[in-house]
């Protein structure tokens, strides 16, 4: 399912409803640019609102820019004694659900991670992306290429993020899948061999074969 940009804003602006707090776009306005649109999310509680994190939607410049979204400065959120948190939760998840079936081959989903601990650990200790708490959420949306920017360049793309990229084509979705199936498939035997530490290797030891699984029956095909 691919949304058109209008359909978009309009699914963020409505928002959506979890145990009785609101997850929404509070504040939608033009970039820096034509082509950007510039979000703040919020939560709501008994009309009570704060923000939560920001958004930056680039809606692409035929033919020389594709599409991409950046989600960033990502705060944990205190209303009426309700504490809320993006990470791991069904906000996080409808998020990445609407931000996916806007993206298409080729274009760019940045999710910041420096308050999501576990990923921030798993990436520290160098695992896959893949295995990562939000490097697995991306993929399993279809992100196929993954970067991580845990040192940006410069001091100036912010706060250390995934950027995941969807395959332009078949083609680069087998080489990428390729290239993530030879990854884990080390990162397991190494487990193996290894038993996990701590509860941060054993969930990115069970993503990882979780991913081998589905990746060694495609490439099969």
């Amino acid at each position: 399912m691919v949304v058109s940009i209008a359909e978009l804003v309009k699914s963020i602006e409505d928002g959506f409803i979890y145990r009785d707090v609101k997850f929404y776009g509070c504040r939608i306005r033009r970039g820096r640019f034509a082509e950007e649109v510039a979000i703040d999310m919020c939560i709501e509680i008994d009309k009570r609102s704060a923000v939560i994190l920001y958004m930056k939607i680039f809606t692409g410049r035929e033919p020389y820019y594709r599409k991409w979204i950046e989600i960033f400065n990502i705060m944990n959120i205190k209303l009426d004694e309700i504490e809320v948190k993006f990470y791991e939760t069904p906000y996080e998840s409808w998020l990445l659900d609407k931000s996916s079936q806007f993206l298409q081959g080729g274009e760019k989903l940045f999710v910041e991670y420096i308050g999501d601990f576990e990923t921030s650990k798993q990436l520290e200790r160098g695992y896959p992306i893949v295995a990562s708490r939000l490097g697995y959420e991306m993929f399993l949306r279809g992100f196929t290429w993954f970067k991580n920017w845990y040192f940006p360049e410069g001091f100036m793309e912010g706060n250390p993020k995934i950027q995941g990229e969807k395959p332009v084509d078949l083609l680069a979705r087998k080489r990428h899948l390729n290239d993530i199936f030879q990854e884990v498939k080390q990162f397991i035997e190494w487990f193996d061999i290894h038993s996990p530490i701590d509860s941060y290797e054993e969930k990115a030891y069970r993503r990882a074969k979780n991913v081998y699984r589905v990746l060694k029956e495609e490439l099969a095909r």
